[in-house]
């Protein structure tokens, strides 16, 4: 599975943060986890970026890619303009309905539940907006506070959430992009007590006029810091 949590900043610039883990796991027949890889898990384009909680099946990866190339030549009768048209057709009627059919196909050849598809999606037009969108493809904003949180980490997350502010780490009326940053970093962490999260966080920051992702570059860094560490370690045992 997964965790994902999105954060709107409610003081300060316009903005939200969604933060995933990057562990993606491969199960048996039992449901016992066989095998993990590293990925990115919240795609983006010009204005909104989607992060999915769910199972790794063909019909998602063939959804992303779609999402992803909309004018590659296999999607004859797609492209950008297209592309576009589905999600503002999607905010306006608060349904995304590939993601419902997306669905649906997935049901129609296996009857695992929990690996239906979920997600969580961020946009800059026509406003700055969070929503859950839920197997049926229903578009839902956040009531009552301004976070949403998914996946097989979430009470982890919310957990996390909620002990920082009761404890006064974070003010929940001052949540800005600085805090909103800190407090989605944090809450990715706190999910790796999860088993079936983990590896370095994914973020992508979006604010009124633009999208931007850190994921890879949070990954290289890491990378980069083990490498100068281990560099480290081989000089200081060659000189004992």
């Amino acid at each position: 599975m997964t965790t994902i949590i999105g954060i709107k900043t409610n003081i300060g610039e316009e903005a939200i943060v969604l933060a995933s883990d990057t562990q993606l796991n491969y199960f048996d027949d039992e449901h016992n986890v066989v095998a993990k890889r590293p990925l990115l898990k919240i795609i983006h384009g010009d204005f909104w970026a989607l992060a999915c909680s769910g199972g790794d099946t063909d019909e998602l990866r063939s959804f992303y890619n779609k999402l992803r190339n909309p004018n590659d030549k296999r999607y004859k009768s797609f492209g950008s303009d297209k592309l576009e048209e589905m999600m503002m057709k999607s905010l306006h009627k608060k349904r995304f309905y590939q993601i419902n059919e997306l669905n649906a196909n997935y049901m129609l050849e296996e009857s695992d539940i929990d690996s239906t598809h979920e997600f969580l999606m961020a946009v800059n037009k026509p406003n700055v907006d969070i929503f859950h969108i839920d197997i049926f493809g229903n578009l839902k904003k956040p009531k009552g506070r301004n976070y949403i949180s998914l996946g097989s980490g979430k009470e982890e997350v919310e957990k996390y959430i909620e002990e920082s502010i009761e404890g006064g780490t974070f003010d929940s009326y001052n949540i800005n992009l600085e805090n909103a940053i800190r407090l989605s970093t944090g809450a990715i962490k706190k999910s790796r007590y999860d088993i079936l999260s983990g590896g370095p966080m994914d973020l992508v920051v979006i604010k009124k006029n633009s999208i931007k992702s850190f994921g890879n570059q949070i990954k290289e860094s890491i990378e980069n810091a083990e490498k100068k560490v281990l560099e480290e370690i081989i000089e200081r045992v060659k000189s004992d």
